[in-house]
């Protein structure tokens, strides 16, 4: 994980770099500072699979995110694009960590190391 630049006048916004490595299907978990997962840009090689999230309270003990539904909360991605994430899908948890499945949510292990740039907002006060 890694901060990623933005431009002075994305007041609100900030980013992080993640990967997936190789034969894997987890990334490390992302510090989001009180932020909201609202866009993903995802890989030009990424093997076809969705991403699902793990939150965590400490960054110790992660559990998979499920909806008010019940549902393993998923995005459905592609290769090279940005995904926005809308407010009402959006992770607030204090640590995150993306990971690749199908929709099952089973692991979808990546072929090759997999950065993902995810873009957090913050929605509440706070810095």
């Amino acid at each position: 994980m890694s901060s990623y630049w933005l431009p002075a006048d994305a007041e609100n916004l900030w980013a992080e770099e993640c990967t997936i490595r190789s034969g894997g299907y987890i990334a490390d978990g992302i510090t989001s500072q009180g932020h909201a997962i609202v866009g993903i840009v995802m890989p030009s090689g990424w093997d076809a699979a969705n991403l699902g999230y793990e939150a965590s309270t400490r960054n110790v003990v992660w559990n998979t995110v499920y909806d008010a539904g019940g549902n393993q909360q998923q995005t459905v991605v592609q290769a090279s694009s940005f995904i926005a994430i809308p407010l009402s899908q959006a992770v607030f948890a204090p640590n995150i960590r993306i990971k690749s499945v199908d929709s099952a949510g089973d692991p979808v292990n990546q072929s090759a190391d997999r950065t993902l740039i995810v873009l957090l907002k913050r929605y509440l006060g706070g810095s």
